[in-house]
């Protein structure tokens, strides 16, 4: 009884096996065909694209004082991915100051503008500090601020090779960055550099581009500017996952962007004008370019601001600072 059940069995195995083959090899001579799962479409969305903005602001004798303080020649603004740049109008009742100052404000325009870009071309790396430590997270912001004028002054120097004068509004930083890499342009240039694209991968040039840049950031964060921005980095302060858009083109690897290892490259890579290149501006990595010496200079200033704006007893606890931070 036992063995007849049991070759029963045997039997009804062999016929589900043999029917099991033949729907694997031939695909469908079941009748119980399980339908076709569904096969999901994967779609690249394609980068919002980076907004420009201009506004306008209006001023009076009456409100000079209080408006000015606070307004803004340019901004870039992450949330919304856009760049934005200010106009400064007055009526025919304004006195001197308010035209001069105004008047400043505009000629300034066109280097505000590249300041502001590079900041947004470069807001995916600088957004996303995870695995930063906050004393990283705080180095990055300085040098963050302090490579946007760097795009000033290679604005104002090119401004230069192409009209033959200087950047017209006295921004004293720029005027004396210009100079500078003037003088080497000329001397290189066997004194006929009229014309001639500026050559910024010139380890001297390259040295004054990043001296220039970080000793105006100094000064602004001597005068009070950025300490909070710096603080809130030291305090870890969370912030939202930011979605990066088209111009952001400049992609972080080990080779120009390690902050631990003091590799800031990505942060003063540049587009320049340039004869060699035909169909695009050719891009110019100033940190990298510049000698051992300026950049080693550049870290220590960068170091010693941060420290100014630690807290009390933070620099007694070190290995909060160290990388990875399991808070960030």
């Amino acid at each position: 009884m036992k063995f007849k059940k049991l070759l029963t069995l045997s039997a009804g195995l062999s016929v589900l096996l043999g029917t099991s083959i033949g729907c694997a090899v031939w695909g469908g001579a079941s009748d119980n065909k399980t339908p076709d799962k569904a096969v999901k479409t994967i779609r690249f969305k394609p980068l919002p694209d980076l907004k420009t903005a201009t506004d306008t602001l209006y001023f009076t004798n009456e409100n000079f004082d209080a408006k000015y303080a606070h307004a803004a020649a340019g901004q870039f603004i992450p949330g919304t991915n856009t760049v934005r740049v200010s106009y400064f109008m007055y009526d025919d009742t304004a006195n001197a100051r308010v035209r001069l100052n105004c008047d400043n404000a505009n000629e300034s325009v066109e280097v505000v503008r590249r300041h502001e870009m590079e900041h947004a071309r470069k807001a995916n790396v600088v957004q996303d500090v995870m695995g930063l430590s906050p004393w990283d997270r705080a180095r990055l912001a300085v040098m963050n601020e302090s490579m946007a004028p760097g795009g000033e002054i290679i604005e104002a120097v090119e401004y230069h090779i192409k009209t033959g004068e200087r950047y017209p509004q006295n921004r004293a930083f720029l005027w004396h960055a210009d100079s500078l890499i003037m003088a080497r342009h000329n001397e290189k240039n066997f004194g006929f550099g009229d014309g001639v694209p500026v050559d910024f991968s010139d380890p001297v040039i390259a040295d004054i581009v990043l001296e220039s840049a970080v000793d105006k950031f100094a000064r602004d964060h001597k005068r009070g500017f950025y300490h909070t921005k710096i603080r809130s980095e030291l305090k870890g302060v969370k912030r939202s996952k930011y979605k990066p858009h088209n111009q952001c083109d400049l992609k972080p690897n080990m080779s120009n962007y390690f902050p631990m290892a003091n590799q800031w490259g990505i942060l003063w890579t540049y587009d320049v004008t340039s004869p060699w290149t035909i169909l695009k501006k050719r891009q110019v990595d100033v940190w990298n370019c510049a000698s051992e010496t300026t950049r080693r200079r550049v870290i220590n200033k960068v170091d010693s601001i941060v420290k100014t704006d630690m807290a009390a007893g933070q620099m007694l606890m070190l290995k909060t600072f160290k990388y990875p931070h399991s808070n960030q």
